[in-house]
């Protein structure tokens, strides 16, 4: 596990390396973003823990309570972002059908 955190480490230097010298982004720009990602991550990690104590005792009691309640979040997700492109392919098609040019 801490080969997988270096080599995705290592890769985000890597790519913001690139990004710098070739001046698609400031130093300032990639210093704001960095310290964004660290504290989204660090929010991230400590949620995790909390909740997964909090759920411990039912996790235990109830089995793959966990495991359940992430794959039932993944599927809520997966059918708000279908009906989310559903909805943008609709009005797209419902603005060029009109005869007219498309707005944005």
């Amino acid at each position: 596990m801490t080969e997988l955190i270096s080599a995705f480490g290592v890769l985000g230097i890597v790519i913001l390396a690139l990004l710098i010298m070739t001046r698609t982004i400031t130093v300032e720009d990639a210093a704001k973003a960095f310290m964004k990602a660290f504290a989204a991550i660090l929010l991230l990690i400590f949620a995790i823990r909390y909740v997964s104590a909090a759920f411990s005792e039912i996790a235990t009691s109830a089995g793959h309570f966990a495991s359940w309640l992430a794959l039932i979040a993944l599927a809520i997700l997966g059918i708000l972002l279908a009906a989310w492109i559903t909805g943008k392919i609709w009005v797209n098609r419902k603005r060029t059908s009109k005869g007219g040019e498309q707005y944005e």
